[in-house]
Parts: C-alpha cells; sequence; structure tokens
C-alpha cells in the first residue's frame, strides 16, 4: 500500500485473519523508497560522497535505494512533455523565497525560525479570498489549512508546475456563511492548550487577538473583517461568508 504523500513510502500491511476471515491482529512496517538521484535541501542533486554519506546516515533505517526500473521510466516519459510545459509556463514572480511551516514559531529546513507562521499559505489565503470576492461580493475571508500547502516557492519566476507543487491535492474551494460565532468557534480550535495544533489555520481578510492566558475556548477575541474602509467589527449573530 501507498503510505504518506506521492507515494513517497511504500507501506507493507500484514492482517491476521480467523477461520471466518475476521481480522485478528495487523503489523504494519512503512520503508521510504529512494532512487539513485537524490535532492539536497536546494533541490540540487547530492553528487557522489554527499550520497554516501546520505546512505550510511541512513544504515538501520526503513530505507530502501532501488535503480531506476526501465519499464516504468518509459511508462512516465509519456507525461514528460506535458510537464515540461508546465514548467516553462511563467504564472507569477517572487522577489524573495516563500518559506511554509506548518506552525507559528516553527524551524523551517533552512534553519530559520518562523515566529509568525508560514510566509506562503497567507497568500494563499488571500488568493482565496480574491477568487471568492471575485464570485460574491459579500466574501470578506479566505481560510487555507496549514497541512494542505506542500512546499516553499524559490526565489525568482514561479512556474504552473511549482503551483501545482505546492497545492498538489485535487481540492474544491468551497464558500461557507457563518455566524460570527461559529467562526470564533473555527479559530478557537485551532489554538490547543499547548499553542497551535498541526491543523493550523491560515486566513486573509481578518483581524482578532489571540489570548493564550485565557481559558480554552475564549481566547480568540475581538473579531473584525478587514475593508477598504477599515476594519468591520463581527458580532456573534453576523453572518458572514468566507
Amino acid at each position: 500500500v501507498q503510505a504518506w504523500q506521492w507515494g513517497m513510502v511504500l507501506g507493507c500491511l500484514e492482517l491476521f485473519l480467523d477461520e471466518r476471515t475476521r481480522v485478528t491482529n495487523w503489523a504494519g512496517r512503512p520503508t521510504l523508497v529512494i532512487g539513485n538521484r537524490v535532492l539536497g535541501t536546494n533541490r540540487s542533486p547530492l553528487d557522489p560522497a554527499e550520497r554516501e554519506a546520505f546512505a550510511g546516515a541512513c544504515a538501520g533505517l526503513p530505507v530502501s535505494f532501488v535503480d531506476e526500473d526501465p519499464g516504468v521510466a518509459e511508462i512516465l516519459s509519456r507525461y514528460r512533455a506535458p510537464l515540461d510545459g508546465l514548467q516553462k509556463q511563467s504564472v507569477g514572480y517572487t522577489p524573495r523565497d516563500l518559506l511554509h511551516v506548518y506552525l507559528p514559531g516553527q524551524r523551517h529546513a533552512s534553519g530559520v525560525v518562523l515566529t509568525n507562521g508560514s510566509e506562503l499559505a497567507p497568500l494563499i489565503a488571500e488568493s482565496f479570498r480574491a477568487k471568492g470576492h471575485s464570485i460574491d461580493r459579500r466574501v470578506v475571508a479566505g481560510i487555507v489549512n496549514a497541512g494542505g500547502v506542500r512546499r516553499d516557492i524559490p526565489k525568482g519566476d514561479i512556474s504552473a508546475a511549482t503551483v501545482y507543487e505546492v497545492l498538489p491535492f485535487n481540492n474544491t474551494m468551497v464558500l461557507l456563511e457563518l455566524t460570527g460565532d461559529e467562526l470564533k468557534r473555527l479559530f478557537e480550535t485551532t489554538v490547543a492548550a499547548q499553542g497551535f495544533t498541526v491543523g493550523s489555520l491560515y486566513q486573509a481578510g481578518l483581524r482578532f487577538r489571540v489570548d493564550r492566558a485565557r481559558p480554552l475556548g475564549s481566547r480568540v477575541l475581538g473579531f473584525a473583517s478587514l475593508t477598504p474602509d477599515g476594519e468591520r467589527p463581527i458580532a456573534a449573530a453576523d453572518r458572514v461568508r468566507i
């Protein structure tokens, strides 16, 4: 079975059945499958010495190094031309790296601690807000789950292929109408006793405060939507489109 994301891990699942084919026990074993072309943190291939050091560091771990399969390579080659087209199709530009982490205060793979969390997810939330607003002028905010954003965007031209890698899931954008109270409770769920949960939400179009000294369920304060004319307070009974 496939495990993790993008087929990176091969999962071996053993099921133990009784005489009536009922599952009585199970065992699982993941194996990270790595090809002979390994990329470093800067997305450049490791040289032979670096690859050997990497393989040594993996000793004893559930890792399997495999050579390229010619048959599979031939099948994949049929898709190479369309993918190469996406790589060459520029859809934007960023003057600096846009780094992504799930949680505020988390250390990025580059070593940088992002105190305010992802630099990329809020921009994606803003794009959701803008698209929603173009469909329904009453939409005031966009929200994205941190786990739905899967990579950074490096400085320079942004290709269509990079956008697909950032948001690889075949999700559908949904317009919702919530009360101010429901919106508050939505963000209360992302604030946990020890900080922010793995399902941390990033948003655009709203302003509120979080007081972590308060009891759970009462930490999110002062909801307002951001408009061209300034902030508009959101009361508990108000209906808000996101």
